[in-house]
């Protein structure tokens, strides 16, 4: 019977004789070794495999060796966590192999990997123990280790997904889990954002343990207030017709390399090799601020909805936030070690996302110098980050030609859009929040429906895209592209027209009054003035 046999392999593979010769005799049966697990069910053959791989010198080395390899290629963000938990599975592991009287592999396995994990004191207790009969000393306690609980669960779920049967005996026998809390404090926006006439604060902390926070929180009633405060004004875009467009030039502009432009249309801010922001203010007539602060290039720079703060990605891998009204850097936000391409608020501010060169993307609340959701899964740059006009879903583009749809609220992958053949660049929500618009570097613009998760159209343009945004009633879309071109495209995917320019196109937008706005640079004799 397959109970027996999984009893008998398990008395056998813990040296329990006694208790193996005492369970025959009960029977009345004579147990043979049936190495055939073929006709046990799928689980019983997983554990009973297992089982007998713990006699099998090589399968220590096995397990523990992949489970370094996944540690030490992990995101930094809880590789610290997880290399605590990897000095007592070398103890136990070593112990185990010592337990089961294999000398030499144990010596092996010592050989290759004590250099990794403890300190000298615990090698030199460790390394006297070399036989079955040699005493454990502290060894025979169970080791507690704090690890924050996201750490924890990317652990279990690799060691289930490996079958790692071996780390997971050893990881419930002597290893004693405390799983702390997470150091962030701030709590994302649920499954949807309850939005009150009133003037009610969005709640982003729990009522227990609930604290002040240092940036002051947005108030939905306000920002709804000034979105609206032009409704009575605002152009209603056919599919049939061409919207007015408006072009703000930053001149002599050699080394701009990013452009976003407030939601009232009244204040650009430019990010520049030099590693200085400008904030140009387009209704009066000054010398625009400069934000001085980042180490490298500014790659990107997105103003809040309020205009009142301003956060920028920079070359040398760090996130800063600035305030528009003192002109000067509140944060620096640390998480990245590779140049950061794109920073992107929430439509009601507080939150924003970033993307990086380190296939990475993380969603950051304004007073938490960590970052709130880690979004792993790209495997080349993360170039773009959106949140939808709810701020429940987030999409990010990258190099490896895939454009992916997460939960703001759990962090977890939910849609990949695969149909994109070269690097995309950039994305956009329509505002019902219902479909999202792609380009990539080549031309193509696909527009994607989220629920059916399919495409609905695609246009083949003849150049990169770089901006790409949609009017407030999403019947019309302004995508620039690389070759100093902008495009108007209908919802069904046809182009009405191409506006040619003089000017790099870095930014597309529209205005409060779904008027088209435009921002590019230009360049002279390669000098900046």
């Amino acid at each position: 019977m397959d109970a027996e046999r999984l009893i008998f392999s398990f008395f056998k593979a813990k040296g329990y004789k006694s208790s193996e010769n005492a369970l025959k005799a009960e029977l009345k049966t004579v147990f043979k070794a049936d190495p055939g697990l073929s006709i046990c069910f799928p689980a019983m053959n997983e554990l009973l495999k297992s089982i007998h791989d713990l006699n099998q010198d090589d399968s220590y080395f096995h397990a523990f060796g992949l489970l370094k390899s996944w540690v030490d290629s992990s995101p930094d963000f809880y590789q610290h966590d997880l290399k605590k938990v990897m000095g007592p599975l070398f103890v136990h592991t070593y112990l185990k192999m010592v337990r089961r009287d294999m000398q030499d592999s144990a010596t092996q396995f010592f050989e290759e990997y004590s250099n990794s994990h403890w300190d000298q004191r615990d090698l030199e207790k460790l390394v006297k123990i070399r036989s079955p009969e040699d005493p454990l000393g502290d060894f025979s306690n169970k080791c507690k280790v704090s690890i924050q609980k996201y750490s924890f669960n990317q652990l279990i779920h690799f060691l289930e997904s490996q079958n790692l049967v071996i780390i997971l005996s050893i990881l419930n026998q002597n290893i004693e889990i405390d799983l702390s809390p997470s150091q962030s404090q701030a709590v994302l926006l649920g499954e949807e954002l309850s939005i009150q006439n009133s003037k009610t604060q969005v709640t982003l902390y729990e009522e227990r343990g609930k604290k002040e926070p240092k940036v002051p929180l947005p108030y939905i009633a306000d920002i709804l207030e000034q979105r609206s405060s032009e409704t009575n004004l605002r152009i209603i875009n056919k599919p049939e017709t061409l919207p007015s467009v408006i072009c703000h030039t930053i001149r002599n502009a050699n080394e701009a390399l990013c452009i976003d432009m407030s939601e009232d249309s009244l204040m650009m801010a430019a990010g520049f090799d030099d590693s200085v922001i400008r904030v140009f203010y387009v209704s009066k007539s000054k010398i625009p601020e400069e934000l001085i602060g980042h180490s490298g290039a500014v790659y990107s720079v997105s103003i809040a909805p309020r205009s009142d703060f301003l956060v920028s990605g920079s070359e040398d891998a760090t996130i800063r936030l600035w305030s528009l009204d003192s002109h000067s850097c509140l944060v620096a936000y640390r998480f990245h070690n590779l140049p950061v391409w794109n920073v992107k608020f929430s439509p009601f501010g507080y939150y924003f996302s970033s993307g990086s060169h380190d296939k990475t993307a993380a969603i950051w609340a304004m007073d938490s110098i960590k970052p709130l959701r880690m979004l792993a899964g790209h495997t080349s740059d993360v170039l773009y980050t959106v949140f939808n006009y709810k701020a429940t879903y987030i999409a990010t583009c990258s190099a490896d030609k895939t454009v992916r749809l997460w939960d703001v609220a759990t962090g977890e992958c939910c849609r990949i859009f695969n149909s994109h053949c070269h690097p995309v660049n950039t994305c956009v929500f329509t505002r019902d929040n219902k479909f999202l618009c792609t380009g990539d570097e080549y031309g193509d613009v696909i527009m994607w429906d989220i629920n059916k998760k399919c495409s609905l159209w695609t246009v083949q343009l003849v150049s990169g895209i770089s901006s790409i945004s949609i009017c407030y009633d999403d019947a019309l879309l302004l995508v620039g592209c690389d070759n100093k071109e902008v495009y108007t495209l209908n919802q069904p995917g046809k182009v009405l027209a191409a506006f040619k320019s003089k000017v790099e196109i870095l930014y597309t937008g529209f205005s409060y009054r779904n008027l088209g706005v435009v921002c590019g640079i230009t360049r002279i004799n390669g000098y900046n003035t």
